[in-house]
């Protein structure tokens, strides 16, 4: 028996030979490397978001009355959550970042000032 031929349980067919040939390996298409993808730092700003917003959160329920710095951190992951999925197809390739990355990283710049403020308030209060 040669390397082309395997044997049935049955035995039945033994004397066709069936030939299957070798598909070539599909190359990605340089003019389409944008096209149906999304963007990892976009993920991993996205989620920076949220737990900021989380963080702030948690600090905002101690402090009684003063819940507009963490409303403006909810609303801010709300939409850097919104931006994500509305910008991103994840059914297609990965990169590392595209045009919508500077948004996100806008999104999240505004996201830790704010965190950044609600301490400074918070340190300014504990004096």
């Amino acid at each position: 028996m040669n390397d082309n031929q395997t044997p049935l349980a049955s035995g039945a067919n033994a004397g066709e030979a069936t030939t299957i040939n070798d598909n070539e390996t599909p190359l990605a298409n340089a003019e389409q490397t944008n096209a149906g993808s999304f963007a990892l730092v976009n993920i991993l700003l996205a989620v920076l978001s949220i737990i900021s917003a989380m963080v702030m959160g948690l600090k905002g329920m101690r402090r009684e009355g003063k819940m507009s710095m963490t409303a403006a951190g909810i609303v801010l992951a709300i939409v850097s959550v919104a931006v994500f999925f509305l910008t991103q197809d994840l059914s297609g390739n990965m990169v590392i970042a595209d045009m919508f990355t500077v948004v996100m990283a806008v999104i999240a710049v505004v996201q830790i000032a704010v965190g950044c403020m609600m301490n400074r308030e918070e340190a300014k209060e504990n004096r």
